[in-house]
């Protein structure tokens, strides 16, 4: 079987790159129809003897791609992130939800959160996830109790940096190591640390070293970086239901839920969370996930 893919490059090439190597029976092509003229000509020369494509995002708008999938009759899955919804919420409020390939084809995610959302908009979604972890196998103990989190640069409203002042100015004596973002243009507490855009082994270097993880944005999908500060025993907080994090409902219990972690955190002796360890090994497993995946995908 012959599948495309399309859609955001970054899940997508990752995806179609693991799909590859796992799976030797069926054929996959990842095509950057959005920022790549190429690639466009080179979709619609292998839709011809394609089975079905996979959008690595839903789709609320106008799509040229997509439209010759379905003037070919081919069938279309859409894979919602959480920018995808968040669009899709905008567009419905506005000039409207663009419903052709929404209708047409089929839709997952992969947050129970998000298929609520979606239903909402009468979008029906099944979960299908696709997002995969390798649990760590370093069990030495953090060396300290401070905090790690993500803001995109020029995003950092979004992203929820407002909060992360205000725990810092409630809890002086921890530091909060903020990747992604310089924090140029911000009044920010000393111990609110700036490191900007820096490579993935010194990422790690800092959830090994510092026990908690921070996640606040405005809207959210199933967060790869949680997962990730899940399987390696980090202590999360996340304004996202989930079973292995602190959650916040509502901002009015931040303080008091970042104060439970830093319990936990001390009560432990810095070890790392095992329990959160023990469900990634289960629950992010490659094999898993990308069996379940290709089953899914292949028999729609």
């Amino acid at each position: 079987m012959k599948i495309l893919f399309t859609g955001l490059p970054y899940f997508g090439k990752k995806l179609v790159a693991e799909l590859k190597e796992f799976d030797k029976e069926n054929s996959y092509y990842f095509f950057d129809t959005y920022y790549s003229k190429i690639d466009k000509v080179k979709f619609l020369f292998h839709l011809i003897t394609a089975h079905k494509v996979v959008s690595v995002n839903g789709v609320s708008s106008k799509s040229g791609s997509l439209d010759w999938v379905v003037q070919l009759r081919k069938k279309i899955i859409l894979q919602w992130q959480g920018s995808d919804v968040l669009t899709a919420k905008n567009n419905s409020k506005g000039r409207g939800l663009n419903r052709k390939y929404i209708d047409y084809g089929i839709s997952f995610t992969d947050a129970p959160w998000l298929k609520d959302e979606l239903s909402a908009l009468n979008i029906s979604a099944d979960i299908l996830h696709f997002k995969h972890v390798q649990h760590s196998n370093n069990l030495s103990p953090f060396t300290t109790n401070d905090a790690v989190s993500y803001l995109a640069e020029g995003k950092e409203k979004f992203y929820g940096i407002d909060h992360l002042i205000k725990l810092a100015s409630d809890f002086p004596s921890i530091k909060f190591h903020i990747i992604g973002s310089k924090g140029e243009g911000f009044i920010v507490p000393e111990n609110l640390i700036f490191y900007g855009w820096i490579s993935k082994e010194r990422v790690n270097q800092l959830l090994n070293e510092h026990p908690i993880f921070i996640r606040l944005t405005e809207h959210d999908g199933y967060s790869l970086s949680v997962m990730e500060a899940i399987a390696n025993g980090n202590y999360v907080l996340w304004n996202q239901l989930h079973e292995c994090v602190q959650y916040v409902a509502d901002m009015k219990e931040l303080v008091s839920g970042f104060a439970k972690l830093i319990e936990l955190v001390n009560s432990s002796g810095n070890a790392r969370n095992l329990r959160n360890i023990e469900w990634a090994k289960t629950n992010l497993n490659k094999e898993k996930i990308l069996t379940e995946y290709i089953t899914k995908i292949t028999t729609i």
